[in-house]
């Protein structure tokens, strides 16, 4: 069983690698000089954006109730959100400093584009950051002027077991909205991350046909509205799962400080610590 796990892990690796190198090449052949121009103005608004060496990382995760994030109302952490965090009472007042949606429902029609407009609405500086392959879509056109919406690179078939292959700011994990925010808090060199909302049991929930998300009402979507999608969904969620826990690893070794403020879910790996600690830690 051993040997066969094993050379299952270095089938993929080599599968992941092609991937990534038939991904990169397409993007070179495909990326007008505009669309890089615009990734290259993203890692120079990001990094003039970015406050202090602390950040938050909001998810849309049931377990974001368990705390009080009014407690980071005027605090020096820099705070990312993403998806229908911004429904969040205190969203105002947190004042996000980015805010992420990598999700094709946004293109799709599943979610109204309108909420760009609502989440701009909501705060005179928070950035909105969307995928660059996105950039010529008829939906987000109104956007693409707008100097407070920036354009990311989600690489959405990473390595899980191989190198990280973020040479870029702008370049980002893919996966899971949440993978994508500490991707750019690893690029934009954060030395301390925190992350709430995050279970990590999403689509578990939606097999089973309960609430997945604090602010959303889907339940249940293509992920598993077949048996076949519902494998594929599980085989790309080991993905993330190995890819958050990789990227972690990665940050702890470098001497970054990670944690979780949940008590609950998949993705804690006994990293937790209390919410007035983290904020208590030096820049």
């Amino acid at each position: 069983m051993g040997l066969l796990l094993t050379q299952k892990i270095n089938l993929e690796h080599k599968l992941v690698k092609f991937l990534n190198l038939w991904r990169f090449s397409n993007n070179i052949l495909k990326s007008s000089s505009s669309q890089r121009i615009t990734l290259q103005q993203t890692s120079y608004d990001l990094n003039k954006l970015k406050n202090n060496g602390k950040c938050l990382l909001i998810g849309n995760g049931p377990n974001t109730s368990e705390i009080d994030l009014n407690q980071f109302v005027g605090s020096d952490i820099d705070i990312f959100t993403c998806n229908h965090s911004y429904k969040l009472s205190c969203f105002s007042k947190l004042n996000p400093l980015l805010h992420l949606i990598i999700d094709p429902k946004i293109i799709s029609g599943e979610w109204n584009v309108s909420m760009i407009d609502k989440i701009l609405g909501l705060t005179d500086t928070t950035h909105v950051l969307l995928d660059i392959r996105w950039y010529r879509h008829p939906l987000l056109a109104n956007y693409i002027h707008n100097h407070r919406v920036n354009w990311i690179n989600p690489i959405y078939f990473p390595s899980a077991y191989g190198a990280l292959p973020f040479k870029n700011i702008y370049d980002c994990y893919g996966l899971n909205v949440m993978l994508a925010s500490l991707s750019l808090a690893s690029n934009l060199d954060y030395k301390a991350i925190a992350y709430c909302g995050m279970n990590g049991d999403g689509l578990f929930r939606q097999i089973l046909d309960i609430p997945s998300h604090s602010f959303s009402d889907d339940k249940k979507d293509s992920a598993t509205s077949s048996f076949y999608s519902m494998i594929e969904s599980l085989t790309l969620h080991q993905h993330f799962m190995l890819s958050w826990a990789k990227l972690v690893e990665e940050l702890i070794s470098n001497g970054k400080l990670v944690y979780s403020l949940n008590t609950i879910g998949l993705l804690n790996f006994n990293l937790y610590t209390d919410p007035h600690k983290f904020k208590e830690l030096p820049d």
